[in-house]
């Protein structure tokens, strides 16, 4: 309703506008309602820019490596080297080169507005996934995390 309320007052104002620059007929008027005419197009240009990616589910699929960006240093270097993960259709896939094994979680896809996906299995799983993962979105990509009873919140990019 509100909107309404103001595209109604919007519009109103952008007509009496219009009617002052055809009665006037000057350069600095005319910008000042072409200004004004495209405002809310620059609003949704800037709010479209500014809003988080919305994965899909093949987005999400693929093979992902430690974040070295979120805290850089020696141990992140290390994670980098010995830990990457897989998601495919229907698991998730740890890679761990210190102890030379992978570690399988089946996964179930849920679809709202965007795919997320979760552990379908309560098996022991390895323990950079030991819990459920948290997906944060920014403008122009996303990345996830999983906490670690070891090493805290660990971040994981798409490479």
């Amino acid at each position: 309703m509100f909107i309404i309320i103001l595209f109604g007052c919007y519009s109103l104002f952008l007509v009496a506008l219009g009617i002052t620059v055809a009665m006037r007929r000057t350069k600095g008027s005319t910008v000042t309602f072409a200004g004004f005419l495209a405002l809310p197009f620059v609003v949704m240009f800037f709010g479209w820019l500014s809003s988080p990616t919305k994965p899909s589910r093949s987005d999400i699929k693929g093979h992902y490596v430690i974040d070295r960006s979120k805290y850089p240093g020696a141990n992140a270097d290390w994670q980098h080297q010995t830990y990457s993960l897989d998601i495919t259709e229907g698991q998730v896939i740890v890679h761990d080169a210190r102890t030379k094994t992978v570690w399988k979680s089946w996964i179930t896809w849920q679809h709202g507005s965007e795919y997320r996906w979760s552990f379908t299995d309560d098996s022991k799983r390895h323990h950079l996934i030991a819990e459920g993962p948290a997906i944060y979105r920014q403008p122009f990509g996303y990345h996830y995390v999983f906490r670690s009873p070891l090493y805290g919140n660990v971040f994981f990019k798409k490479e």
